[in-house]
């Protein structure tokens, strides 16, 4: 090894290039030599370098490749970034965290999927910043996935829901599947309708493995996967009713949903009493929901529910239907207490 470190010092960058891979067979024994190559003035030999000790996966690495993260060659940021991913240290997540805000796409990209692979919770709200930044979505999504914060999952859903390219929504959707956090059977229950094959295709896997993780049986997830929106609206007011007894949370959240689309009065009473004697909060939450979208049709029976926890929360939504009447029974009531 003594005569490869010698090429190190030689003037002719090919065979210094030449040198670095060779070096990578020694494993450890050549870690030092290789940090020294860090330093090298050829924008390659520096690549091959970080390359090298990333899959090496010393932590004496560590530092240095902290530092190359400052390169001013962009493919070098890019592979010390990636080399301090698969090292797994967590003196890198800092500096991984800054360099997510790097000038060049490239190494955000790298910089978002090593701090996925660390699994630093420190990670989650930089992560979730940069996602609103719109850049490097894919491997930013990938790893809030990975890190299986619950933190993510809102913003998850609303990529999902509104991210344009399917390709972030496909990323969006196996992120919440490995997050496993009940909000997500809703949107990814959507999603099972989504225009996109391969959006589908990722909901359907996703929710999958949230059901199974749950209990749910292999028929059950089966019968679910089955029934769309369409059948659901198919279906009408008793049918939809009769979804709300179900033993299936995602079968009482399709009829809810189809419940408050439909702005039938045959379907306020139903939500009404979901509203009311659900044991779900998830139910509860989008009963009240699919009533305040319903308008002037369920008013008469939310002003005079006896119970309802949530007027206090919506009168001022309701108020656009019949701002006279919720003043009298609902928000006079509520300013004299």
């Amino acid at each position: 090894m003594e005569l490869l470190v010698d090429q190190l010092r030689s003037t002719d960058k090919e065979a210094r290039r030449k040198v670095i891979r060779e070096l990578e067979s020694y494993g450890k024994e050549a870690v030092k030599p290789l940090i020294q190559a860090l330093k090298d003035g050829d924008n390659k030999v520096r690549q091959r370098a970080a390359s090298a000790l990333g899959r090496i996966g010393d932590r004496r690495a560590v530092e240095p490749l902290i530092l190359a993260l400052h390169d001013s060659d962009m493919f070098t940021r890019v592979f010390a970034a990636d080399a301090l991913g698969k090292i797994g240290d967590e003196r890198a997540v800092e500096p991984l965290i800054q360099a997510l805000k790097d000038k060049l796409v490239s190494v955000r990209y790298s910089a978002a999927d090593a701090l996925g692979k660390i699994g630093d919770e420190r990670a989650v709200e930089p992560l979730i910043q940069a996602l609103e930044w719109g850049s490097a979505q894919m491997d930013i999504i990938n790893a809030l996935g990975r890190l299986g914060d619950a933190r993510a999952v809102e913003p998850l859903i609303e990529v999902l829901r509104y991210g344009g390219d399917y390709v972030p929504r496909v990323c969006a959707a196996a992120a919440l599947g490995e997050i496993g956090d009940e909000r997500a059977i809703e949107p990814l229950t959507e999603a099972l309708n989504d225009e996109e094959k391969d959006v589908r295709q990722a909901a359907k896997y996703a929710l999958t493995r949230i059901m199974k993780e749950r209990g749910f049986s292999k028929l059950d997830v089966q019968l679910m996967l089955e029934r769309s929106l369409e059948d659901f609206r198919e279906g009408g007011v008793e049918f939809l009713t009769k979804a709300l007894s179900s033993g299936d949370l995602l079968v009482r959240l399709k009829a809810v949903r189809v419940l408050g689309e439909m702005r039938d009065e045959g379907a306020v009473e139903p939500l009404v009493r979901a509203l009311s004697s659900h044991s779900h909060c998830y139910i509860r939450f989008r009963a009240h929901e699919a009533l305040v979208r319903m308008g002037e049709v369920a008013v008469d029976l939310l002003l005079f529910f006896p119970g309802y926890s949530l007027l206090s929360q919506s009168y001022f939504h309701i108020s656009c239907f019949n701002r006279t009447a919720v003043y009298q029974n609902i928000a006079q009531p509520f300013l004299l207490l």
